[in-house]
């Protein structure tokens, strides 16, 4: 992953460590030459405009990285659109199995990751539909793997 000149950052809202975490990150990826896009919680967080919506943040990066947990970096997932853009995903401290980058070694797994020393694993965007009696009743886009089970109907 080399060669990195524009990332994006996509963040959980309402996590008090990304308060900190956000305008330090942006720092430290300006310091290595590495502008910066990011979506419209992110940019409230660096308190500037220039925020966009999800699904444009991803147009011209090398790199997306994230903040929060697998919600967040689900959503990401969705928004990249199936571009080949590699996510890299930081836990903020919640359940996550798919984003298992910690806080603490953010920074070095970065360092690692931009002299193309990490090894990026290949997932895959699922379209699931749901049909039933031959009509359409849902539609999901899934990163690697969905689920759908019978569950009681509501009263």
């Amino acid at each position: 992953m080399p060669d990195v000149k524009q990332a994006g950052i996509f963040t959980k809202p309402n996590v008090p460590a990304a308060q900190k975490l956000v305008p330090e990150l942006v720092d430290w990826l300006a310091a290595r030459g590495i502008s910066v896009r990011f979506d419209e919680i992110t940019s409230a967080l660096l308190g500037c405009p220039g925020g966009m919506p999800r699904d444009q943040v991803p147009d011209g990066c090398d790199l997306i990285i994230v903040l929060g947990g697998d919600g967040t970096l689900l959503s990401a997932a969705r928004a990249i659109d199936g571009r080949d853009i590699p996510l890299f995903a930081v836990n903020l401290g919640g359940l996550g199995f798919l984003s298992a980058i910690t806080i603490d070694d953010m920074y070095g797994d970065l360092e690692r990751a931009l002299r193309g020393e990490y090894r990026i694993s290949i997932r895959r965007m699922l379209h699931v539909d749901v049909i039933r009696e031959g009509r359409r009743v849902a539609r999901y886009e899934a990163l690697n793997d969905a689920v759908v089970s019978k569950s009681t109907p509501c009263a």
